[in-house]
């Protein structure tokens, strides 16, 4: 199956939606369980990215430090801990549950993280499942790993992190659709990581072509319940090659007991559509230098407006206070965003596609982004395209969309009050034509990791935000006039939210 018929046959449809009731009583774990592994706390106390905000950060081209840099044991604790550590707990009769730092759709969680320890000081070199309900390492591997670790290590690698996806968890909820979220929470998790990195003046970089057999065997997980979706590489910029990475060759499997983690639930059930997703677990057709670009997401837009740089910094809070603070919030407000706190969102955005952060291949070839603007300083109400390159916007269609584009959110009508709505619009059929099946993949990861840009930004400044993926695609695809097979793929919604006590 490729990205077009499944981004088809699971969008929602007016026609055909049915009611869905949750199994509670086979209601999937949050958190996998090793019982028998080896495990090796991590620090909690000084868990920190630094006193640089999250634009200082996105925004420093200088990279190399002026002394070499080193991972931790502390660096990845703060790494892991401010990623996807558990940020809030909600207490309930029954149980207590735990909000993370990164958003995920229905808070289901499905990402895990295994952290490939090559040069790490305080930590073996080794394998290992962060447990997030223990803020733990878990080992997976140990001897058996040095081999294909060492030779990383001599390559200016000090750990790679795979990122795995157990569908069934948010299958659980949303069936078949379930894939589209793994792929936009991932990218959330990816966010943080890369953002973490960087204010550790260390380098990383994302390849989302592993090849699941391996990956599998490697990682010791069950194929059939879970897969990875991406691989981060980080060292010190002193030693950095890069696509350093080796790969682990021969490769004992683990046991039974290892395998069997990846089961969530005593009932899972599986889809079709998702299994056929995974089976393009190769890596993907690789991007050729000339392949056709992507077509237009509409025919032409309007005059290109200077989307500019407003007083800066307008926010100062620490990335590591914003990480840790964010919440997904509905309960927008219809007032203006102020013209700068905009400005400064769509710079933030900007710089974060044109390649401040590691995201893998470019997005330009997997996305377009727009915004629609429903309450803003200065800026007419209407559907623009952004073009992040040159830092400017141009009007597509003019009027209020905000209660429309929430009925074409499953008629979410909270979201009509947001002052603005950020798009990402992927093209499925072009990304099958010049990808291949894991083009979809690239996208939607893309998507969630400039969603949770936004989510951040938007927090940074005082404003609340919440990210959309359940979406009526025809109708959204009519009222923005999308053409030549794109789709909107992911929405974020931000704006003023009435304040809590």
């Amino acid at each position: 199956m490729n990205g077009k018929d499944y981004h088809n046959l699971t969008s929602y449809d007016r026609r055909r939606m049915t009611g869905h009731a949750l199994d509670w009583g086979h209601r999937p774990d949050l958190y996998k369980r090793y019982p028998n592994a080896k495990s090796i706390p991590l620090p909690a106390e000084g868990v920190t990215a630094g006193e640089r905000s999250l634009w200082d950060i996105v925004l420093d081209s200088s990279v190399i430090p002026a002394a070499p840099r080193k991972m931790t044991l502390d660096g990845l604790a703060s790494l892991l801990g401010l990623s996807y550590g558990i940020t809030a707990a909600v207490r309930h009769p029954q149980e207590t549950f735990n909000y993370r730092s990164a958003p995920s759709a229905g808070a289901l969680y499905p990402c895990e993280i295994y952290v490939a320890a090559y040069a790490i000081d305080g930590l073996d070199p080794g394998l290992y499942y962060f447990s997030v309900v223990d803020f733990a390492l878990k080992q997976i591997r140990g001897a058996d790993f040095a081999g294909f670790g060492g030779q990383n290590s001599e390559k200016g690698l000090s750990l790679s992190l795979f990122i795995t996806g157990i569908p069934y968890r948010s299958a659980w909820k949303y069936r078949a659709r379930a894939y589209r979220y793994v792929l936009l929470d991932s990218g959330h998790l990816l966010g943080n990581l890369a953002l973490v990195l960087k204010a550790q003046k260390l380098i990383s970089e994302i390849t989302y072509d592993l090849d699941a057999a391996a990956t599998g065997l490697l990682l010791g997980v069950d194929n059939c319940r879970e897969a990875g979706v991406a691989r981060l590489d980080a060292g010190s910029p002193d030693g950095w090659q890069k696509d350093a990475f080796v790969g682990s060759g021969e490769i004992p499997a683990l046991t039974g007991e290892m395998i069997a983690a990846s089961r969530v639930s005593d009932r899972e059930t599986g889809y079709p559509e998702i299994e056929q997703m995974l089976a393009a677990g190769l890596p993907g057709k690789p991007l050729a230098e000339a392949v056709r670009p992507p077509p237009p997401v509409i025919s032409a837009p309007g005059k290109w407006q200077p989307g500019g740089r407003a007083n800066w910094p307008i926010a100062t809070d620490p990335l590591t206070r914003t990480l840790v603070s964010r919440r997904s919030s509905r309960n927008f407000i219809p007032l203006e965003i102020p013209r700068d706190s905009f400005k400064n969102l769509l710079a933030l955005l900007s710089a974060a596609i044109t390649g401040s952060l590691s995201m893998g291949p470019p997005v330009a070839r997997h996305l377009s982004v727009g915004f629609v603007a429903g309450a803003i300083e200065g800026v007419a109400p209407g559907f623009y395209l952004l073009d992040p390159q040159a830092r400017q916007y141009a009007l597509v269609s003019p009027g209020q969309l905000g209660a429309p584009m929430a009925a074409a959110c499953l008629n979410q009508d909270w979201l009509k009050n947001a002052g603005v709505h950020f798009l990402f619009m992927p093209n499925p059929g072009y990304l099958d034509e010049t990808c291949g099946p894991r083009g979809y993949r690239y996208a939607m990861i893309q998507a969630g990791f400039l969603g949770q840009v936004v989510y951040l930004g938007a927090t940074a400044l005082g404003l609340g935000s919440c990210g959309i993926g359940a979406i009526y695609d025809d109708e959204a695809q009519t009222l923005l006039g999308l053409g030549n097979g794109s789709v909107l793929g992911y929405l974020m919604a931000a704006g003023i939210v009435k304040k809590t006590k």
